[in-house]
């Protein structure tokens, strides 16, 4: 996460999260993202709380890892009243 502090361009984070994802494809000049417009949704909320100053760095860290361990499947993420839910965590992957 080093060099990620300034959150104004939230690509490298996408990109970053993204580069892990085997669901995020590109045929011709269809991107199959199943994953990237939830992970965009946390991104942008967490870019928010950091804007505001309700969110430290190292919550941001936390927030990216949990993102990470959405995109490899180790555990589902919804959101429910604004607020990010974990659910079916399961060591190895979800099951």
């Amino acid at each position: 996460m080093e060099g990620y502090e300034n959150l104004k361009n939230k690509r490298p984070l996408l990109y970053l999260l993204l580069k892990y994802d085997n669901d995020f494809v590109t045929i011709d000049n269809v991107v199959c993202a199943e994953n990237a417009f939830f992970a965009n949704s946390i991104i942008e909320w967490c870019i928010g709380q950091r804007e505001k100053g309700d969110m430290t760095y190292e919550q941001l860290k936390s927030y990216m890892l949990i993102l990470n361990k959405y995109i490899k499947k180790e555990l589902d993420l919804f959101w429910n009243d604004g607020t990010i839910w974990v659910r079916n965590y399961k060591r190895g992957g979800l099951k």
